[in-house]
């Protein structure tokens, strides 16, 4: 897969992460990042249409996970 820039990297990133913990059966975790841009994306305050693919399988994988908390420490109610 070639990706075309850096928040495509990112948003690979953090899906190969959800994977990755789902299938070891962790089911509370935190996710931390630090491109603003992805967690602005993820927390629903600006929308990227380039990204709404990557945007979607996250919000995918984040309903695998018993809890998901936004950089507030509140429950993320557009994730569930």
């Amino acid at each position: 897969m070639t990706l075309s820039n850096a928040r495509e990297s990112e948003y690979q990133a953090s899906i190969m992460a959800m994977q990755h913990c789902w299938s070891q059966r962790f089911r509370k975790v935190i996710f931390e990042g630090d491109c603003k841009q992805i967690i602005d994306q993820i927390s629903g305050k600006v929308l990227h249409f380039g990204d709404y693919n990557w945007l979607r399988e996250v919000r995918h994988w984040s309903t695998k996970f018993d809890e998901v908390y936004n950089s507030d420490g509140q429950i993320d109610q557009t994730m569930q």
